[in-house]
């Protein structure tokens, strides 16, 4: 990418090149994003089941007379162990990063259809604005 950059300012590449390369980026870490979140929502729904399933075991073998103490706080304690767990990683940021970067994709994209729009025809201080903003 920093290559990129110092091509667009030596003028080896103009900015509508320049921004298809930032949007690319944007799409490669936004996929990379998404990924995160689909493995997160699967262990974080793996969890909430082993949750429910050791606290009903522990309802149930707390009303057997024939099971030690032991076995019951040991369902109980895993069951609240993955409970934490599961609100730990609900409680993560991925979301608003993953909402960052498709503002940011956006951004890009209408930055695309603005300099198409005039043909690249830009002065030097709308490249600028439009590189201090990307």
């Amino acid at each position: 990418m920093e290559n990129c950059a110092k091509d667009f300012i030596d003028g080896k590449i103009k900015i509508k090149d320049y921004l298809k390369i930032k949007l690319s980026e944007c799409e490669v870490i936004i996929k990379k994003y998404k990924l995160k979140r689909k493995k997160i929502n699967y262990l974080y729904y793996s969890l909430i089941i082993t949750s429910a399933t050791c606290c009903s075991l522990a309802c149930i073998f707390s009303a057997l007379v024939g099971i030690p103490i032991v076995v019951v706080t040991v369902f109980a304690a895993l069951g609240g162990f993955s409970t934490t767990l599961g609100v730990v990683l609900k409680l993560t940021d991925h979301k608003n990063k993953i909402n960052t970067k498709i503002n940011e994709l956006n951004k890009i994209r209408n930055y695309i259809q603005y300099v198409e729009a005039l043909n690249g025809d830009l002065t030097q201080e709308k490249i600028n604005e439009i590189l201090d903003n990307v």
